[in-house]
């Protein structure tokens, strides 16, 4: 069997010491079973050769037979041509299953997160589309005012400039195609949301949302988690 790569085991006193053949045993006996125990956890057991065994426990070999080996043999049994302690086997078998479950657990999340799925392409092709759109109302001129009647100021409903609302609706148009079958995500929000950025770019914040996807990541509740993400995430990166 080969060497035990696990570098340790797991013993519950309570349960060891409940052992009848345990409660038996002398000093000795039992200083000699945790020897056993742990060239057993190593070795995939121990040999069935007693002269070796009292040579390991630094015994001799007549008194070791005589005295020490009887009250220690019930704790084990002999597979093959090797000695086993039956719950160190019953622990190594668990501990080699739970190991083999995560590693093909993190295969799966590897391969998850390195190969783009569908859902990842729709949301990137979206958040293209979308930065095309707000490119091309940057780079298209605002034409020159048309003349209006004069009305009185308190009558005026002040508008939002052109591109900065068109960058609003880039935000909700980015932030409904993230998470598609929440309600779209109002104008006040997305203006938190832009103020959140402390004037990072849309491409920056098209970035640390597919950061966000391909990571997992989702609001828990409402809209408001986005903001205080994207408010830490961009505090930050100024501060620094």
């Amino acid at each position: 069997m080969p060497r035990e790569t696990m570098p340790a085991y797991q013993v519950y006193p309570a349960e060891q010491e409940a052992n009848i053949y345990v409660q038996a045993m002398t000093l000795e006996q039992r200083g000699t079973f945790a020897i056993l125990l742990n060239a057993a956890w190593i070795e995939g057991g121990v040999p069935n050769d007693l002269p070796l065994l009292a040579r390991v426990c630094r015994c001799e070999t007549i008194r070791f037979e005589a005295e020490v080996w009887p009250g220690v043999l019930p704790c084990f049994e002999l597979q093959g041509d090797r000695l086993v302690n039956g719950e160190q086997e019953r622990y190594r078998s668990s501990k080699r299953e739970y190991v083999e479950q995560r590693r093909g657990a993190g295969q799966r999340s590897a391969a998850r997160r390195y190969q783009p799925n569908e859902r990842s392409t729709d949301v990137h092709q979206a958040l293209d589309k979308c930065s095309t759109h707000v490119q091309h109302a940057f780079n298209t001129p605002t034409p020159p005012p048309t003349p209006t009647p004069t009305i009185a100021t308190s009558e005026v409903k002040p508008d939002a400039d052109a591109g900065q609302w068109d960058r609003i609706r880039w935000i909700q148009a980015a932030l409904s195609d993230y998470v598609p079958d929440w309600v779209k995500p109002d104008v006040a929000i997305c203006r938190k949301i832009d103020a959140a950025l402390c004037g990072a770019s849309l491409e920056e914040l098209r970035e640390f949302l597919e950061r966000l996807h391909d990571s997992g990541k989702k609001p828990g509740q409402s809209w408001a988690w986005f903001l205080s993400v994207i408010g830490g995430e961009f505090s930050k990166g100024r501060a620094a």
